[in-house]
């Protein structure tokens, strides 16, 4: 079996496969990691658009119910929006930062935060 490891024990043809292949090995090793890491970003950064435009259409959805201090609408507004499934979690605060209205799921994993989409100080 140590016969096989050793390369000066090996033919010249077999040398020669391997100073073919050997570069070409690592070279599609390092092209797959490199495509898999480039994918997983592109993942993340399309969740994270994903979570931006939805707090800016809630935060300017909510506007009118925030300022009239309708909690009715924007428990509905929340209700609808958590209808998506990557949404974990929604919280409205007024001005003072108060809790208007708030909704989330049972188990939060890794809850994509979106802040500073505000309408003024009234929405977060």
């Amino acid at each position: 079996m140590k016969q096989y490891l050793n390369i000066r024990n090996w033919s010249i043809r077999a040398r020669l496969l391997l100073l073919a292949l050997l570069p070409l090995l690592i070279f599609g090793g390092t092209l797959s990691i490199y495509v898999a890491h480039v994918r997983v970003q592109d993942l993340q950064r399309s969740r994270q658009n994903l979570g931006q435009s939805l707090s800016s259409q809630l935060a300017i959805a909510s506007e009118y119910g925030v300022f009239s201090g309708n909690r009715k609408l924007l428990q509905d507004l929340i209700n609808s929006a958590m209808r998506e499934p990557d949404i974990e979690s929604i919280v409205i605060t007024g001005k003072q930062g108060t809790v208007l209205a708030s909704a989330s799921r049972p188990s939060s994993k890794s809850p994509l935060r979106v802040t500073d989409i505000a309408l003024g100080d009234a929405v977060s």
